[in-house]
This record gives C-alpha cells, sequence and structure tokens, in this order.
C-alpha cells in the first residue's frame, strides 16, 4: 500500500527526501523561531555593552588593560556557567533555567546603569556572562536537536545569521541611546525582555536536556579538536573585537561615531554571509570551508594596519571579513550536530560555551596588553596570529574522529 505523504504547512520547515521513497524531513517553525530569539537576546546583549562599557571605562580614564581585563569578566562568566548549566538544567528544568537566566540578564543590565565604571562592574559582567551563556548553552543544543539532518546547514546559518544581526545591532544602538547614566541601561534592558517574551510559548515543545557525565565533556575535546579550537579562536576574536576595536579606531585619530559603525559594519556582514556559508555547507566539504575561513581571518587581519578606516572601501572590506571570521563558527557548530546527538551534543555545546568564554578572556586580556605594550597595531597582530593558528589545524587535522552518536548518558 503506497504510503500518503502529508503536504507541507505554513507552520513546517521541509526538507528534501534523503533517498527515493523517503519522506521530508520536516521541523516545526515556532519552536525553532524562539530557539532563535533565545539566542538573539546573547547576542544582542554581548553586542550592546562590549562596545558601550568599553567606551564608558576609557571615557573614565581606564587604561587598554583595565578595559581588556573588564572584557573578559564576561567570558570568565560564560564559562564557568557553560560547566553548570547541564546540570542546573537536569535539577530545575531547561526552561525554567532559560526563564530564570533571561530574568536575570534584564536586572544585570538595569545595574549598570545604577553603578559607577569600576570594581562594580567587573563582578556584574561576570554575572551577566553567567546569564546569557546558559541562553546559549541551551539555545545551542536546541536547535541541533530541533534540526533535520537534510536542514541542518540552513537551520544553523538561519541562527548565526540571526547572532550575527544582534551582535552588529548592539554597536550600532550606541550612538542613539548612548553609554553614560541610567537611561541607555534602561533601553537596553526593555528590549532584551521583549526578546525573551517567545520562550514562554515554548514551555513545553522543546526537549529536555539528557544527562551529560563528566566523561562525556572530556570526551568531546578528543573527537572533536578543531572545532573546539574554532570556537575558542571566535571567542578570542569576538572578545577581542568586540570589547577592543572601538579602541583601536579611537586610538588611530577616528571619532567615536565612526568606532561604532566600523564595528557595526564588520558584525552585519555576518548577516549577509551565514546563509551562504550555511548553503555551500550543505554542498562541498565543510572541512574545506573551515580552512578558507580562517585563511580569510589571517589575511584580512593582516592588512588593517594598511587600510584608511575612513575611506569608503573599508565597509564592504570589513563586512566580508567579519562575515568569514564569523563563518568558522557556523561551520563549526554545523559540524557538530552531524556528528553528534543527546548527552554527547549536551557536553559539546557546554564545552563549546567554554570554550568560547575561555576564548572571550584571552582575546580580550591579551589583545588589551599588546596595544597596551605596542599600540593599536597590537589588535589586528593578535587577530592574525589566532586565525593563523586555526588554519593549520584545520589542514592538518580531522575536524572530527572517532565519533560515535552516543544518544544517552
Amino acid at each position: 500500500m503506497k504510503r500518503r505523504e502529508l503536504p507541507a504547512t505554513p507552520d513546517t520547515l521541509e526538507a528534501p527526501a534523503g533517498s527515493p521513497g523517503m519522506p521530508p524531513a520536516r521541523t516545526e517553525v515556532w519552536p525553532v523561531f524562539a530557539v532563535i530569539s533565545l539566542v538573539a537576546t546573547f547576542a544582542f546583549v554581548v553586542g550592546y555593552t562590549y562596545p558601550a562599557l568599553s567606551f564608558a571605562m576609557e571615557a573614565a580614564g581606564f587604561s587598554k588593560t583595565a578595559i581588556g581585563w573588564q572584557t573578559a569578566m564576561s567570558g570568565i562568566g560564560i564559562a564557568v556557567s557553560a560547566l553548570l548549566t547541564p546540570p542546573l538544567a537536569m535539577r530545575v528544568g531547561a526552561w525554567r533555567l532559560g526563564v530564570a537566566t533571561g530574568l536575570a540578564t534584564v536586572l544585570l543590565l538595569l545595574s549598570f546603569g545604577l553603578t559607577e565604571p569600576g570594581w562594580a562592574w567587573y563582578v556584574i559582567r561576570f554575572l551577566l556572562g553567567m546569564a546569557i551563556s546558559t541562553l546559549f548553552v541551551l539555545s545551542e543544543t536546541w536547535l541541533n536537536e530541533l534540526a533535520p539532518p537534510a536542514l541542518r546547514g540552513r537551520l544553523v546559518a538561519m541562527y548565526t545569521t540571526t547572532v550575527a544581526a544582534m551582535f552588529g545591532v548592539g554597536p550600532l544602538l550606541i550612538p542613539y541611546v548612548g553609554y553614560e547614566g541610567s537611561t541607555p541601561f534602561v533601553v537596553v534592558s526593555a528590549i532584551t525582555a521583549l526578546m525573551l517574551v517567545p520562550l514562554y510559548f515554548i514551555r513545553t515543545t522543546v526537549p529536555p536536556l539528557e544527562r551529560a557525565p563528566m566523561q562525556d565533556l572530556v570526551a568531546v575535546f578528543w573527537i572533536i579538536p578543531v572545532l573546539i579550537l574554532a570556537v575558542a579562536t571566535f571567542g578570542m576574536f569576538d572578545g577581542a573585537i568586540m570589547g577592543l576595536w572601538v579602541v583601536y579606531v579611537v586610538d588611530l585619530g577616528h571619532s567615536d561615531h565612526l568606532a561604532s559603525w566600523t564595528l557595526g559594519a564588520s558584525i552585519l556582514g555576518n548577516l549577509f554571509l551565514q546563509l551562504p556559508i550555511g548553503w555551500l555547507a550543505d554542498r562541498i566539504s565543510r572541512k574545506l570551508l573551515l580552512a578558507v575561513c580562517a585563511g580569510a581571518g589571517v589575511g584580512g587581519a593582516a592588512l588593517l594596519p594598511w587600510l584608511d578606516l575612513g575611506a569608503f572601501y573599508i565597509w564592504p572590506y570589513l563586512m566580508i571579513w567579519g562575515g568569514l571570521c564569523f563563518g568558522t563558527y557556523t561551520i563549526a557548530l554545523t559540524l557538530l550536530g552531524e556528528h553528534l546527538s543527546g548527552a554527547r551534543l549536551v557536553a559539546a555545546n557546554a564545552a563549546f560555551g567554554l570554550m568560547w568564554g575561555i576564548g572571550a578572556v584571552v582575546g580580550g586580556a591579551a589583545a588589551g596588553g599588546l596595544m597596551d605594550g605596542v599600540g593599536p597595531v597590537g589588535l589586528p597582530a593578535f587577530i592574525t596570529g589566532i586565525f593563523l593558528l586555526l588554519f593549520v589545524a584545520t589542514v592538518l587535522i580531522a575536524p572530527v574522529r572517532g565519533v560515535a552518536r552516543r544518544t544517552s548518558g
């Protein structure tokens, strides 16, 4: 008897059949939208707070090293939270944990407007890093569980495109709302609260997180070493660019507004390139694509000291360079969902959050110290070095090895 296939509806996404006679894969639209909204919250908060707080600290007379370490506090919080999220999700429930950390994010943003730049901000940024990291780990795990294999590259690209867009919205908001006093943080916290609303409507539809024993967390570092390095590299790049790009541009003699707009350009380039990168990731070698993106990171950063940041050509240059650098993360996340599931996937997402956090710590602190030592050129020099390491590792080492798709704890 011939199997009757249901037509796709506006509430589903459909992928081509894997083989003749097999029905197409479908995934529900609304849970995917809500999960993407959750990670958009994470990206928006990072996108605004990194440059805004750097501007505020520089205006208050802090050194670049101090600004770098203050930026690193978010990374430390992200790294710590990445380890705590899986066991906490098992204890209180993943959805409840997402709601709690979402509310904490809103309150912590408000607290910046009630305190002066200084030691209090170090503590607040650490706690904020913990809160937003939970949103990051939950959203990545849910997305990879919800995405059918045939659509994985494109859904991940939609996800990372949203991340890129919201990373870009943050700095572009600075010229309009500012970074001094309480008003900017009231506005940003209100926007954040609105972005968390879709989380309420998926309380019964998102999959629970499986238990991820510590041995699984250790195992993924052996199984996906290049992917772990790719996320760490992206974290270092993100921490350095988001925390110190505006300082770099101002040190070269340009205005605060140009610093914010050029940062926004480098991030918004991700918006246009992640879908093409995801489309390619479903059709050609993902290892080759990762190497191309890493190589672009090397070349683009190495040329920065010779470019005029006030020239018209800098806008498309930064957009393409930033988009390809961000592509390393898109490809790593696609490969992760392709090869891991269940407890191993939860452990790997926790490892991604951990390495992103550690990378942000290293990126902000090392780039800030290098800039204090050798001047503005320290920022592009640092970025060139980290992407060169990733490029060499991608060429020499298999991105995934010895994988068994472990599906239970």
